[in-house]
């Protein structure tokens, strides 16, 4: 919600406190990191934002507990799908339909919270990558996620100096870039919450 030229957070997910701000505030950060790191599997170029710390309750009582600047910029998109009639009701957005999925997911709500918090850089992927390749038995190669073995181990071998102080196996004759790996699993978080 806009008002007066201010940005709020409105989501009914976020607990009755009691007044108690400092609860208030820490499960309103707990989402907003969330929320950024579904941004941030979505679009390499965004820029996570954080809370002003000065919010109000649905009573109206105005609370301040950290002041912080924070720049959002929002892109959007419309589709609609015609077959041979009116056009039916649009898809949700996919940063929508990936927040539904927190309700639901616990592991894809601690996927988007790592990333929420720690970027998108090599560690953070190959913790990611692990949660994946946990939820889908290990297989992730056999299951649909249009990756193959080989895939998988240019991927980790890769990964392996960025996670590690001592690397005791070889990297791939041809390793990842950083953008290709963020594709990589961009593409695994995809075909993991369809």
């Amino acid at each position: 919600m806009v008002e007066n030229g201010r940005y709020y957070l409105l989501d009914p997910s976020l607990p009755e406190t009691g007044g108690d701000a400092v609860a208030l505030h820490r499960a309103a950060v707990d989402l907003l990191t969330r929320i950024n790191g579904i941004a941030l599997s979505l679009h390499s170029a965004y820029k996570p934002v954080s809370l002003s710390g000065s919010f109000r309750d649905e009573s109206g009582t105005h609370y301040a507990v950290a002041a912080v600047e924070a720049t959002v910029r929002f892109y959007a998109t419309a589709t609609a799908v015609v077959t041979n009639g009116p056009p039916g009701p649009p898809p949700l957005p996919e940063g929508t339909r990936l927040a539904t999925l927190l309700q639901t997911m616990p592991a894809a709500a601690k996927v988007f919270r790592l990333i929420g918090e720690k970027g998108f850089g090599w560690g953070t992927m190959y913790e990611v990558f692990e949660i994946i390749q946990d939820q889908a038995g290990g297989q992730l190669h056999a299951r649909g996620f249009g990756v193959t073995g080989k895939d998988i181990k240019r991927f980790t071998r890769t990964a392996q100096p960025h996670r590690h102080g001592v690397v005791k196996a070889q990297p791939p004759k041809k390793p990842m870039e950083l953008i290709e790996a963020q594709a990589f699993i961009r593409r695994l978080l995809d075909a993991w919450l369809r």
